[in-house]
């Protein structure tokens, strides 16, 4: 289950739900917009990457349910995703941002423990979604609760 919780498809139907949440409020749809943004660009940019490296999967390269659509490991893009969510969390679910590591070392895990990726393609792609997600929120003015509030 851990390994499916950064599919794009969960993401996508989140995103959806708080952009209906958002209503009319232009500021929140306006970070809605950079959480988009820093989605879209991660998968884009981990995808340009595995073009030039096109490593193998470990293992037999079999996916949880037959060969998969993207035949190569690294950078891992649950692990892109896992990273933008550590640099949105806070912003889109106020209080409840500290959750975020938490579940991305799940995602990262059993991305790892089901042979799917290495170690090191889940660290890359973190590394690359935070880095693309602290690029979307320059787009975008972020204010994140302070402490007390």
């Amino acid at each position: 289950m851990g390994a499916h919780l950064g599919d794009s498809i969960l993401w996508a139907a989140i995103t959806a739900l708080l952009w209906r949440k958002a209503g009319d409020d232009p500021a929140r749809r306006s970070l809605l917009s950079g959480w988009v943004a820093a989605f879209v660009g991660a998968v884009a940019v981990t995808l340009a990457i595995k073009r030039i490296f096109r490593r193998p999967r470990p293992g037999t390269g079999q996916m949880l349910y037959g060969p998969g659509a993207d035949q190569h490991s690294f950078p891992s893009g649950h692990g892109a995703r896992v990273g933008v969510i550590l640099v949105w969390a806070e912003a889109l679910w106020p209080g409840a941002g500290w959750l975020a590591p938490f579940l991305g070392l799940w995602i990262g895990w059993a991305r790892v423990a089901l042979g799917i990726h290495y170690v090191g393609d889940v660290l890359a792609g973190m590394a690359l979604g935070w880095v693309v997600g602290k690029l979307a929120q320059k787009g975008v003015r972020v204010d994140l609760p302070r402490k007390g509030e």
